[in-house]
């Protein structure tokens, strides 16, 4: 089982997650929006080297700043999808140039690539990976258990927007159908916003109609 938590992050209001395999202990961080990540974690008592992941739902400086920091202090994989190869060292493509003047922000090295189906193993729990290009070309979602961390993919009654580099209006609806399609329920957590639940996307929000 995975239990998770939640953390609002940075000057974009960025939702990190913790996520926590209560078998043994084992822990990812998903999206660690910048360095206030680690406090937070320090915070509520983390233990660190329980840390074996940072998980990035796509390569936004949003979700991406706190990275080389977290690596540093756990030495944990960094996963993202390979196509999102360029937002760890195009700081135009991240978006970092624009918010982190004057160059941006530092570079960053993943550990392993994620693609559509990709299974990353959390102590004895399965987080399945779901390529939801749109927002961005290799944007993902999570899923596990009841649970979708949906990124900017998918947010409470609206979608992240496709008008920044790599981003892709018919993609993202596509992407949205996929996820309209899961069979089921799900506690949906975006990256931005409230959490909200797949079966009252599919009834409210006007882009899964």
């Amino acid at each position: 089982m995975i239990e998770v938590n939640s953390f609002t992050i940075g000057d974009l209001a960025t939702n990190c997650y913790l996520l926590k395999d209560t078998s043994t202990g084992d822990l990812a961080v998903v999206d660690p929006a910048n360095d206030e990540i680690i406090d937070v974690l320090k915070e509520i008592k983390c233990d660190f080297s329980k840390i074996k992941y940072i998980i990035l739902t796509h390569g936004h400086f949003d979700h991406i700043y706190g990275v080389n920091s977290l690596k540093k202090l756990t030495n944990a994989k960094v996963l993202i999808s390979e196509d999102e190869k360029q937002c760890l060292s195009d700081n135009n493509i991240n978006l970092s140039t624009s918010f982190l003047p004057p160059n941006g922000m530092e570079k960053i090295i993943a550990d392993e690539f994620l693609k559509d189906g990709s299974i990353i193993n959390l102590g004895k729990s399965e987080i399945k990976v779901m390529l939801t290009p749109g927002h961005t070309a290799g944007s993902v979602c999570l899923l596990f258990e009841d649970n979708i961390i949906s990124g900017d993919t998918l947010f409470c009654e609206s979608i992240g927007r496709t008008d920044l580099p790599t981003g892709d209006m018919n993609a993202i609806l596509r992407s949205l159908t996929k996820l309209k399609m899961i069979e089921g329920n799900f506690r949906v957590y975006p990256g931005h916003g409230r959490p909200t639940t797949l079966e009252h996307e599919r009834k409210y929000n006007f882009y899964m109609n």
